[in-house]
């Protein structure tokens, strides 16, 4: 069965958490562009065909003019970026090697 599940970091910048997830998946990244997502993100393919989006959790995308950011996480703001690891079939795998990245917390499962 296919999951996707939701890791966050605080204290790491985009490029930092891209270098260590990339480190410890032994994958590469690709840099991309969308302003839905807040600008600049990395996605990958993972050997297993799961995709990976590193991204930032504020979008700046704002709805009908409201003046407020909009969080793509919103029940995980104190996230100021965000790994997505999304229709995997070895979650538990990943999530124990990504364990070994510094300030980087398993938020859930979908």
């Amino acid at each position: 069965m296919e999951h996707d599940d939701l890791y966050g970091a605080k204290d790491r910048t985009l490029d930092e958490l891209r270098t260590a997830v990339a480190t410890v998946l032994n994958i590469t990244f690709e840099a991309h562009e969308s302003l839905y997502l807040g600008g600049d993100y990395f996605r990958s393919r993972g050997p297993a065909g799961e995709h990976l989006e590193i991204l930032r959790n504020d979008s700046g995308f704002e709805e009908d003019g409201e003046d407020e950011d909009n969080l793509i996480e919103p029940d995980f703001s104190d996230y100021s970026v965000l790994l997505r690891v999304n229709s995997t079939k070895r979650g538990d795998e990943l999530k124990d090697r990504l364990a070994a990245v510094p300030g980087l917390v398993f938020l859930g499962r979908r």
